[in-house]
């Protein structure tokens, strides 16, 4: 059983829209529904419009409250946990690795697979559980004794200001992930420069943490938009965490030539870090890991085996979650075959797996972990320009920013400057 439910989670991926009615036809004989029950109900309520996990109850107060969360098997996290870490065990977290805990910030209806659903001119009458799944969130990160960095979305930080504001009480690392979340693919140079700015603008409406990191909408840093890294590092962000090192149709970069954290030199001379999202290799194939969907598709074993892998390697893990993946009743809609499975495939089982990586490894913040890894930085250079395929072609809009040739390694001083 464990085996197949191995292969299925990472088969899955790559043979959903061909499997997907095979199994509805086996669901209705009854068949499938031996093997897998849960998934069989599932796909069978969603048919039927009524596709709601079995919920649990949750009872939280965010200001200074005492009350636990109610989770699936008696998991129990909130800032009066009962099985709160023990010396031993905080002592034993420290001596690993760090690995990079990351949130990217937005609610169910930013999702891409519900884009078609609810316009962008209908988001501000949608019914949303941010603040309730953030709190649960914040609660659970504050009973492990971990700091996380959330890339808040600039209209959720307009919305609902209270987001940001928890966030900073709670002493995490907040970032920028845009302010739409329109995909850069759909984006000239010009419109992406005025959205990151109009989401820092709304970011430091309410907070006075400086915002040094950006994640891209849907990991769109891709060949034809590396062009949005220079826009970045020209205004002032000094980390970037959105290159996909896979072959996605919507995303990713498969020919990318670095996997751990590392820096990009701009053809101007300016510097950027690069941490692309976690992949591990089967076979010839890189296979992404570690982070929404997949990280709710695979099998928990999967994702704890490779984090302890590239943890012996002495390298930092990149885990990234969203918010709506604790909403286990947020509205449901049939997107087509594989949009549906992508969406809401698992999200009963977001809490716990995260309570249970969050007990057995050692996470942080983006600029927690960044210094223990700064030599890695520093040594590990690439060149934007030789990563672009026809720079001059692709962007001379883009030259006005340009002029120093590429240095092959970082000063100490610029280290210091990104790092610390």
């Amino acid at each position: 059983m464990r085996l197949l439910e191995i292969a299925c989670g990472l088969g899955g991926l790559f043979l959903l829209p061909i499997i997907y009615p095979i199994l509805l036809l086996l669901n209705s004989k009854g068949s499938f529904l031996s093997v897998a029950p849960r998934t069989g109900r599932f796909f069978l309520g969603l048919i039927r419009g009524r596709a709601r996990p079995s919920t649990h109850s949750t009872h939280s107060t965010y200001s200074g409250g005492t009350q636990l969360e109610t989770l699936p098997e008696d998991v129990q996290v909130g800032r009066n946990r009962t099985n709160a870490l023990t010396n031993s065990s905080r002592i034993a977290k420290a001596a690993k690795v760090r690995n990079f805990l990351t949130v990217d910030v937005e609610c169910w209806f930013h999702a891409y697979n519900i884009g078609d659903k609810i316009p962008r001119n209908t988001w501000h009458l949608q019914e949303t559980q941010i603040l309730q799944t953030m709190d649960r969130l914040l609660l659970m990160l504050q009973a492990h004794e971990t700091k996380a960095t959330f890339f808040v979305l600039g209209w959720v930080a307009d919305h609902f200001p209270e987001v940001v504001r928890m966030i900073a009480t709670e002493g995490h690392e907040i970032g920028t992930h845009g302010y739409h979340h329109e995909l850069i693919t759909r984006m000239t140079p010009q419109e992406f420069e005025t959205d990151l700015l109009r989401s820092l603008e709304a970011i430091n409406r309410n907070t006075s943490q400086e915002v040094l990191g950006h994640r891209a909408s849907n990991f769109t840093v891709v060949k034809d938009t590396l062009w949005a890294l220079e826009i970045l590092a020209k205004n002032g962000i000094r980390y970037d965490s959105s290159i996909f090192p896979i072959a996605r149709k919507r995303y990713g970069i498969p020919t990318y030539p670095y996997r751990y954290p590392h820096t990009l030199r701009m053809p101007d001379g300016r510097a950027l870090i690069e941490l692309p999202l976690s992949t591990t290799k089967l076979g010839s194939k890189l296979l992404p890991v570690a982070g929404g969907g997949y990280f709710r598709l695979y099998p928990y074993n999967i994702t704890e085996a490779y984090i302890e892998k590239t943890n012996q390697r002495g390298l930092p893990a990149m885990v990234y979650l969203h918010p709506w993946e604790l909403d286990v009743d947020q509205a449901r809609f049939f997107l087509g075959p594989a949009k549906t499975f992508q969406h809401y495939v698992n999200l009963e089982s977001t809490e716990r797996k995260l309570d249970r990586l969050l007990e057995h490894f050692s996470f942080g913040s983006i600029k927690q972990g960044l210094p223990p890894v700064r030599d890695l930085i520093r040594e590990s250079v690439v060149s934007l320009s030789e990563i672009y395929d026809d720079a001059d072609a692709v962007l001379p809009n883009l030259r006005w920013m340009r002029g120093r040739r590429s240095k092959d390694a970082l000063e100490e001083a610029e280290l210091s400057a990104l790092v610390d």
